[in-house]
This record gives C-alpha cells, structure tokens and sequence, in this order.
C-alpha cells in the first residue's frame, strides 16, 4: 500500500500538486480510496473526497466549490465525473505510467499549518460547507483520539462511514497513528446486525465508531436475539447525533462492561470529534439525557450562556457550546 501510494505522490507532485493544492478522490469504496488519500497526502496536497454515491448535484456543488486542481478515479465512473476541465487521473487506465514511478517516500514542503483536507458538511441546515482541516488539526485529532479509544498496535478497526463524511478520518489516521490495523467494511452496507456481528468476529474487529441511531437498532437487535455482541469487540464510539438514553440502559443491561461505549461530539469545524463522554462509567440514574462529555486534548470547550428553561435539550446544545482547537 506505501509503494503504491508513494508512486501516486510522485507522479501528482509532476502534476504540481503540493501544499494548498486541493486533489478530489472521486473513486468507489475500495483500497484505491486509502492508497488515493494517503498519496496526496504524501504529495503535499489537501484531498476531498467525493463519494460516488452521493447526489450528483452535491459532487457537482463540492467540486466547483472546492476548485479542484487534480482528480483521481477509474474508468468506470468516467461517465459520471463531478467536474470538468481538471486533469483527471484514471487509477486502472494509467497504471503503467504510475509503476514506473518512483517507491521512495517523497518529500513534500507541507507546513503544519496548510492544508490536509475539506470535508463538507451534510447541509441539514442548509448548504453543505467545506470545511478546511490543517495538518495540525488533523495530527492533534489523530493523537487525541487515539489515547481516548486507548489504541494500540494490536487493534483492528473498521471503517464503517462513507469517505466523505468527517468520522472517516477519525476511523483512518488515529488507528494508523498507533500502527494498528484499517478493516474496510463491504462495498455494501450489512443487511442486518446478524451479518454485521459475523463480519466483526471473521475480522476479529475491536473497535467500532457508528451512528448512535446505528447503534440503537444494533441492540435493540441484540435485546431480541436477532444479533450478538463478538467476544473480539472492545469499545463502540457513537456520535453524529443524540445519543439515546433507552440505547444505553439496554446495552448495560445486555453487554454490561464487556464493550465500553463512548458519546463522540463534535461539529466538523471543530476537527471532527471534540468531546467524548463514557457511557458506561461511572453508572448513574436514569436520566432523559445524555452527556456530551470534556474536550479532547489541546481543545476547550466554552458555555456560551446558560439554557433557558423552556429550551429544549436540542436547543441547548446549539446554543450554549463553543468549541475551538488550540
């Protein structure tokens, strides 16, 4: 994968592509996507991924938006590229030309502070924004996160979202920067949590960062003996959304301490994850809420003002945190 991914920073760096050159990764869930990122990252360049199945409109929006310079896919999707009038780089087409390139590790004039990616934002709140991820955020993210899920290099991970969605990067670069293992999930997503709990211990996987809608429906599953918990699973992280306080009474109740469970939060704009709060520990009342947890290292969290009483939790939330990476 380093060879490969070494012989693609080359030839993009004889692109031009270096520090504040923004790559777009348009490619189908597969190990070219990794080899994709981690060379223009190698190059010097920012990646945004493009996810081919997402809305056409949305990576037409993304691409015009984030100015690509340079665009990695393969000959299947040629028919559906996002954008038009950038050099395109077609993986399976160009092989030859890529092997005769060089496998040392290039060397790049990337600072801390250029960056490493644009993530854009869903848009439920109205048009997706591309938010611009340095290398010091994303290096701070990586090591942060990494000492909160307690990695290590015998670790095996899955990476379960979408390429273009922000948790991807927080399942990639934090399980690279312990040396433990990236298991990709199925090209298609499971089609029930019988087949998800098979594919976690065929992999022996031992972490998992999932939706906590996901993750409710995991046990309720479990809770009806449609689904297991494997023995090789140690920590669920769930973020994204609200975390349901039914959804942890069923899993303490069912798995108990075996598989710890953390409430990941954070906006992208504040480098993916931000503040993380156990689930599990220590046990308290049941409660109509959920805590959102204390900030990750170097990040401080800010209570803007307090709630009023008629404001909802939701509302609360959004209104009252502040999150800034220093």
């Amino acid at each position: 994968m380093n060879t490969q991914a070494n012989q693609l920073a080359h030839y993009l760096q004889s692109l031009g592509v270096g520090p504040e050159v923004l790559v777009g990764i348009y490619l189908e869930r597969s190990l070219s996507v990794i080899v994709g990122l981690l060379a223009v990252l190698k190059a010097g360049g920012g990646y945004v991924p493009l996810d081919p199945d997402y809305p056409q409109q949305r990576l037409a929006d993304i691409s015009q938006d984030s100015q690509l310079s340079v665009l990695i896919s393969e000959q299947k999707l040629l028919n559906s590229l996002p954008v038009q009038g950038v050099k395109v780089i077609v993986l399976d087409a160009e092989s030859g030309v890529l092997t005769n390139q060089s496998q040392e590790n290039p060397v790049s004039e990337v600072e801390p502070e250029n960056l490493a990616c644009i993530l854009y934002t869903s848009g439920s709140t109205g048009k997706p924004k591309g938010v611009m991820l340095a290398h010091a955020a994303l290096v701070n993210h990586s090591s942060a996160i990494s000492e909160v899920f307690g990695l290590t290099n015998c670790d095996r991970v899955l990476q379960f979202a979408s390429f273009s969605f922000d948790v991807a990067a927080e399942e990639i670069f934090p399980t690279w920067y312990k040396g433990a293992t990236v298991v990709l999930r199925p090209a298609q997503m499971f089609p029930d949590f019988a087949s998800l709990a098979q594919f976690i211990a065929q992999q022996k996987l031992s972490v998992l960062n999932i939706t906590p809608a996901y993750w409710h429906e995991w046990a309720v599953a479990v809770s009806k003996s449609d689904a297991t918990v494997p023995e090789s699973l140690r920590l669920v992280a769930v973020g994204g959304d609200a975390v349901l306080p039914e959804t942890v009474t069923i899993w303490q109740q069912l798995v108990g301490d075996r598989v710890n469970c953390l409430n990941v939060y954070g906006p992208t704009e504040a480098s993916v994850t931000a503040i993380v709060h156990d689930l599990l520990h220590p046990k308290s009342e049941k409660t109509n809420s959920v805590l959102i947890g204390r900030p990750i290292a170097n990040t401080q969290a800010y209570i803007l003002e307090s709630p009023s009483p008629t404001s909802t939790q939701s509302e609360s939330k959004a209104n009252c945190i502040s999150v800034v990476f220093r």
